[in-house]
Parts: C-alpha cells; structure tokens; sequence
C-alpha cells in the first residue's frame, strides 16, 4: 500500500495550510527526537525559479500523509532556510529546509519570575510563556501596534504560550529555581528536564510534549509488532549503570534588604526620556545570586555624572526574574540627569551554600561487571536528600546488562502501520537469530521519502521499556520484585 502524501505551507497564516507544494517535492527527509529540535529537509523541482529565499522564509510548513484511510500529521516546522540547488547539469533545484518552533528556544533569553517549590511542567510553562516563540495562526491573533493583523471582529487575544505545551506533572518540586541571568531558553529547558530526568520533544504537529520520569518507567499496549521483518536492526549489549553521581546545589533564604545589585557606573537619563535597564544579581565570584523578592531600588540622579544639583526622577523595579530584575528610570525635566554610581536594588536573595555530590553504587554489579558510572551535575536541585534518592533511583534502573535494540529501520511498503508511530510509542521486537524480544519507547523517527514517493523508510532510536525495575503508584503490583518510584 503506498501513501499519498502532502506537502503544504501556512501562507495565509491561518493554520489552513492551504498552499499545496507537493507537485514540486521530488525527496524529503525529516526527524523528530528527544535530544534535539525537528528538522526537515526538502529537495524541490525549481525549473521555473519561482522558488526564491524570500518564498515561505518564516512561514509553517506541514507533511502529511493519506495511508490506509487515515491522514496522519507526520511533520510541522517554521521554514528557516531556502537555498538554490543549480547543480552542475543546470538541474535547477531548491532546498527547503525547516525546524520545529522550539529552535527559536536557542536565540531566546530565558526571563523567568522568581520560583519557589515549583515542578517542572510549571517552570516550563513560565519559560515558554517569555521565550517570545513565534506563534502560529497570527492572522488570527490581535498584534498590537501592527495594521497587517488584529482585523476588529475576527481578531482574538494570543493563548498564553506561543507554542502548545502538553506537560506531564513534574514528580519533583524545585526548592529555589536559580538560573544565570543571561542563559539561553533552550539551556534552561534542557536544565529543567535534565533535573526533573524527563523528557521533553517536539511533536508532529509541532507542539511541544513534557513526559515526567515515571513515563519512562512504564510498558503498555504496543502500538507496533516486528518479528524478523526489519530492513535493519541494531541491537548491544549495553552495559547497565551501576554507579551514580549527582551534583546539587543547596539554597536558603537570606536576610532581607540585602543588597543584590549595585550601579558601578553612572546612568545617563535623557532629558524627558525613560531609561530601562535590565539587571543581573551576581556574587563577588561572578555566580548567579537566586532572588526571592527584590523589594526597594535607591538611587540619586544629578545633573552631573559624579555630583551636580540634584534632578527629580522616578525609578522603580518594572519586573523581578529569577536572578535579576528590570529596573526603570524615568526623567520628566529639561536636562539631561545621571543616576549615580552606588544606587542599589535589595532585597531576598537566594543564597547558594555550595556544590555537593552524592553517590550510590551496587558494589555487587560493579564486582561482576566493572564500573559503569553516571555522573550528572543538576544544580536546580536544592535538596541533598533528593540527589541521593536520585542517584539509587538511577542505579535501581539500570539492572542487569541486557541485550538490547537501539534503532530499528523499515521500509514501509512492508509496515504501513508504523506511519501512525510516533515518540513515546511503544513497539514490540522480537527477533529469532538472538532470541531477543521485548518492548521498545520510541525515543527518535527518521525518515526519508524519494522515488516519487513510492519508497518511504522509516528508523526508529529506541529505549527500553521496562516496567519490572520500579513500581509507579496506581501501576504495578506491590508483591512484585520492584522498588517504589520517586
């Protein structure tokens, strides 16, 4: 059974995806995973040249495909790059080339408010909701101060986050969420996930998805079921950790009206003018200093860098982040005033009692296996005791070294139904040469379409799924042979 499949762009900027490209793809490739943003890479036939660096740049693509009865939703990215592919013949190609929404995380400032014992799905949430993503749909949205969008009567208010978020609840609660003031969106998630040891990806629809670690924790129904029909399969004996390491940052409250920031430099206010600073609490080391609550800014403005009669302007703290905060001036009169070196912002702040590591090893599998170590550094956590549960939770899991499959490649002209898999799937293998059989979480999709779409092959990366290490409340049986998941 062959699939017809659809290649379509979002001109409109109505979520329709009414511009069909598909007559012009002639190969396209794309891949969504847990490790990276999606990307999608299409070769199209450009004889007229009317595809140019300026046709969709910016605007939604999507790829579907029509298979047995049932359209699947297989890709959904931003176009980034459109490049001309003359070739030596003159063939006279273009390449288009897109990303999932989230990689605008990469050049995107993480601003988030001051966190006490949130979860991860939560701080997500608050990262998301400043990462200022573009957003889908935008001629359905209201823009303010833009003519091109907002039409009165069809417009509606923008959701809260630009991109959809189906989130798990968070397992842990983050005391005090300390983050560098000047770290990227994409290294705050990564740090949040990694702490939380979840998951978070891209969809086919372009969404994003958080799965807390409790999902990894569990099987179920398979959704796909090879036995000894894959076009490839790799399969290791991959060795099972049986030490592990974690780093944690302790945190406390300190004393209020403490001071977190201090004006080294005078600030030059223009005459009838409003200056915003955006302002960062470090320590004498360079360390981000965390912040509960910043409460009082104290200034002088003068109409002299260092002195000078004195100037009326109004200075206030506009937004408190994690460890920062916006601080703004404003000067009414006719001269030009200076905010004085010494000026300071107080406040709580969240102060760090230093990096401790904790260990757990199964002295037992190290004897009969050799040191199979994992080290990880997961400053968002506050809480030793946590760490420490942490590190048994992931020796607990590792076990025994198994024979395992990491990836798993089919053309679907023989497994049609493995278009409807996607990530977080479960896939049954069994394989007769080995013996081996098991289920599998799908971590990773890769696939590639040419020959005018009559071949398509998909591979699969793959992680266990193993429900017999751990038992999740409301799953698993108590008198089996299993720890309690924290």
């Amino acid at each position: 059974m062959t699939s017809i499949y659809t290649v379509a762009i979002d001109s409109a900027e109505d979520d329709s995806f009414s511009e069909h490209i598909t007559a012009r793809v002639l190969s396209a490739s794309w891949q969504l995973g847990v490790t990276s943003p999606g990307e999608a890479t299409l070769t199209l036939d450009n004889a007229d040249g009317a595809v140019s660096g300026a046709s969709w740049a910016g605007r939604f693509m999507r790829i579907s495909a029509l298979s047995g009865g049932r359209d699947e939703v297989l890709f959904t990215g931003l176009v980034t790059h459109i490049r001309p592919d003359a070739g030596a013949q003159g063939r006279r190609q273009a390449i288009v080339i897109a990303r999932t929404a989230d990689i605008g995380l990469s050049g995107a400032r993480a601003d988030l408010p001051p966190l006490v014992d949130q979860p991860a799905d939560a701080i997500l949430r608050a990262l998301l909701a400043g990462s200022g993503l573009r957003r889908r749909a935008l001629s359905q949205c209201m823009v303010i101060g833009s003519s091109a969008f907002g039409v009165l009567g069809l417009a509606r208010i923008a959701d809260d986050l630009p991109i959809a978020l189906d989130a798990q609840p968070g397992i842990s609660a983050f005391r005090y969420a300390v983050f560098d003031p000047d770290a990227r969106a994409d290294a705050v998630l990564a740090q949040v996930v990694s702490a939380e040891r979840g998951l978070c990806f891209a969809d086919r629809s372009g969404g994003l998805v958080f799965v807390n670690r409790h999902a990894l924790l569990l099987s179920g129904t398979p959704a796909l079921s090879l036995s000894d029909d894959m076009a490839a399969l790799a399969l290791e004996q991959a060795p099972a950790v049986n030490q592990a390491s974690i780093t944690c940052v302790p945190r406390r409250l300190g004393p209020d009206d403490t001071p977190l920031w201090t004006l080294n430099t005078p600030l030059r206010v223009p005459a009838r003018a409003t200056v915003t600073v955006r302002i960062a609490f470090r320590d004498e080391d360079g360390d981000a200093v965390g912040c509960a609550d910043a409460a009082m800014l104290s200034f002088t403005a003068r109409t002299q860098p260092a002195g000078g009669g004195l100037v009326s302007v109004a200075g206030s703290i506009t937004d408190t982040l994690a460890s920062g905060a916006v601080v703004s001036f404003s000067n009414p009169s006719a001269v030009t005033a200076w905010i004085q070196a010494g000026a300071q912002v107080v406040g709580t702040p969240v102060i760090s009692d230093g990096r401790l590591r904790v260990s757990h090893e199964d002295q037992e599998a190290i004897t009969r296996y050799g040191l199979h170590a994992l080290s990880l550094e997961l400053p968002l956590l506050a809480d030793a005791d946590e760490a420490a549960e942490l590190a048994r939770f992931e020796v607990g899991r590792g076990g025994d070294p198994v024979l395992s499959t990491t990836s798993v490649t089919l053309d679907l002209r023989d497994h049609p139904s493995a278009l409807a898999v996607s990530l977080m799937d479960i896939i049954a293998i069994s394989e007769a040469h080995t013996g081996h059989s098991a289920h599998y979480r799908v971590l990773g999709e890769a696939h590639t379409v040419d020959l005018a779409g009559t071949r398509h092959r998909l591979t699969f990366t793959l992680m266990r799924a193993d429900d017999t290490a751990f038992w999740v409340l409301g799953s698993g049986a108590l008198d089996a042979r299993t720890a309690l998941a924290i």
